[in-house]
């Protein structure tokens, strides 16, 4: 953990106010850490959400927070996978779109996008996808076959 995020940390429990057996029931709580010393990155952006929902506003002209990689989210979707799903999409419709995809996504596993799929509904829709895809190389292979 960098001293410019624990310092931010620190600047917000004072401007939040919290005595010191407060603030660390909270870091137990948000991160299962004693000490800020210990957080990880996911245990930071979730302590500082924790005080973003608490009234904290952050320091006026700074840097927002850079979002979190989509590969380091605990227990959702990969990277890979979304680049799969994405490709077995545009495979299957003959283009990528990713409007349709979306509007399948949340229609078929009940997540607005793709991005907040957890990994065993990307898994699913991976599954999904490839007997899609299997299905209609089948129907086109009959037609050709037909012909």
């Amino acid at each position: 953990m960098s001293r410019d995020k624990i310092a931010l940390i620190h600047v917000a429990r004072r401007e939040l106010r919290l005595d010191e057996d407060l603030y660390r029931a909270i870091l137990r709580d948000v991160a299962g850490v004693a000490s800020s010393k210990d957080l990880t990155e996911a245990g930071f952006l979730a302590l500082m959400a924790r005080f973003e929902r608490s009234g904290f506003k952050g320091q006026p002209g700074a840097a927002p927070a850079k979002p979190e990689p989509l590969s380091e989210r605990f227990g959702m979707a990969t990277a890979a996978q979304l680049a799969y799903i994405r490709g077995l999409w545009a495979q299957w419709l003959g283009r990528p779109d990713e409007a349709a995809l979306t509007r399948w996504v949340e229609n078929k596993y009940h997540v607005s996008a793709i991005r907040f799929m957890d990994v065993v509904r990307a898994q699913k829709a991976i599954e999904g996808l490839k007997r899609m895809v299997a299905r209609q190389r089948e129907v086109r292979d009959e037609q050709e076959a037909d012909q």
